[in-house]
């Protein structure tokens, strides 16, 4: 079956924020994502493709098309398309499951590139649950999606009220820490307890009101003469899960 414009329209359309929750779908691009996405629990409504062996290959029970390098770049919502796009259902919101020994809650997380670092750092350090308060940039962005590269299908992304859920993790618990400038170092303390890491916006960081429902405030140190003003949320994300990590094992 032929693509048709309104095919491509639909495609296209869920760059934006409100067509994507209309349709309840989303959209990935690229060879290694749309491979990931097909490999994962989501559910897969279409691939187009301008590789007719990739399409040939598909086994999936999904649309599969191949389409002119014209069409694809129609449907791209890249500077420089890819030469395959999927569309996918966006998962239903799930609770927190209070089982994991770390949780990341993120705080007003505004830019989408440095949202999908922080979904694929967390995936690396095995976090699996994120919360995200409701001022978050959609993690299901065109952005976001391709700067998880794959992460994003194999995690738990759970939009909430942050104040109650942290609250909850307390009740259940949990240590609920976050990063600020005015923190204590996190390499001196010793955490053994489950917790949730809270991770502030890039330019405010965490939120008054959440800073004071937290049992600890932490950092990283300044080994630079303080030669800039803060990390980069992402960065510090990864080095804050590293640490923790660490101080878990032992």
């Amino acid at each position: 079956m032929a693509i048709s414009r309104a095919d491509i329209q639909y495609v296209r359309s869920l760059g934006q924020k409100k067509k994507r929750q209309a349709a309840g779908c989303f959209i990935a691009e690229g060879v290694k994502v749309v491979s990931e996405l097909i490999d994962s629990p989501l559910t897969v409504e279409a691939v187009y493709s301008t590789d007719e062996s990739f399409v040939n290959g598909l086994t999936g029970d999904f649309r599969s098309e191949t389409v002119s390098a014209k069409e694809l770049e129609r449907m791209s919502l890249l500077t420089t398309p890819n030469v395959t796009v999927a569309i996918a259902r966006i998962p239903q919101a799930r609770q927190v499951l209070w089982k994991d020994d770390l949780v990341l809650a993120l705080d007003g997380i505004r830019d989408p590139g440095n949202l999908g670092t922080i979904i694929r750092t967390a995936c690396w350090f095995g976090v699996r649950q994120i919360i995200c308060s409701h001022d978050c940039v959609d993690a299901f962005g065109p952005k976001v999606v391709q700067g998880a590269m794959g992460a994003l299908f194999h995690s738990s992304i759970i939009p909430c009220n942050l104040d109650i859920t942290l609250h909850e993790a307390q009740v259940h618990g949990y240590r609920v820490l976050c990063a600020s400038l005015n923190g204590s170092p996190l390499g001196g303390l010793q955490i053994s307890s489950p917790t949730v890491l809270v991770i502030g916006s890039e330019s405010h960081g965490v939120s008054a009101e959440v800073q004071e429902i937290c049992d600890l405030q932490v950092r990283i140190p300044d080994f630079g003469g303080a030669q800039v003003e803060s990390l980069n949320a992402a960065v510090a994300t990864g080095i804050l899960l590293a640490e923790m990590r660490k101080q878990h094992e032992r």
